[in-house]
């Protein structure tokens, strides 16, 4: 086989194997979209918890608004009592807190695909590993041929 058609078997494979790799594992291959279809998913479940709370957020509110009795609680919640009034500690007894805990809804999206460099660089192996075997193939077939020409040579002369 000629080089130029070694080089040629080489380079195709090259291209291909990148072609694939881009395509499954790539910045903007299947593997990368699976994983923002699932941040997307996590996004939408994410807001919905939002409107949920923004929701008994707004209602507490109204109510804090107009009805004194809860008014009331909600100052004893934070220390504030009136004159009469007293506060006992009972152990082992937790008070329930109630409280949101800020910024665990939404998170930056961090991408895990596989840089173009790795994927080059796997390609480019693959078609240099190509190359060699095919030249070491062509060594062995034109030894081959070498000695079947020798042992014809030999046979009839």
């Amino acid at each position: 086989m000629k080089l130029i058609h070694r080089l040629l078997i080489s380079l195709y494979t090259t291209f291909v194997v990148f072609a694939w790799l881009s395509f499954f594992f790539g910045p903007d291959g299947l593997a990368e979209s699976r994983q923002l279809e699932k941040y997307k998913e996590k996004l939408v479940k994410g807001n919905l918890m939002m409107e949920r709370i923004n929701l008994k957020l707004d209602n507490e509110f109204k109510n804090l608004e107009s009805d004194p009795e809860k008014i009331a609680l909600e100052a004893r919640s934070l220390g504030y009592y009136h004159e009469n009034e007293g506060i006992f500690l009972l152990e082992g007894y937790r008070m329930d807190l109630k409280g949101y805990s800020v910024g665990s809804l939404f998170r930056a999206y961090s991408g895990r695909a596989s840089s173009l460099a790795t994927i080059r660089l796997a390609a480019l192996s693959l078609g240099i590993i190509v190359f060699f075997l095919l030249t070491i193939f062509a060594r062995n077939e034109n030894d081959y041929t070498i000695r079947r020409r020798r042992y014809s040579e030999a046979r009839y002369n």
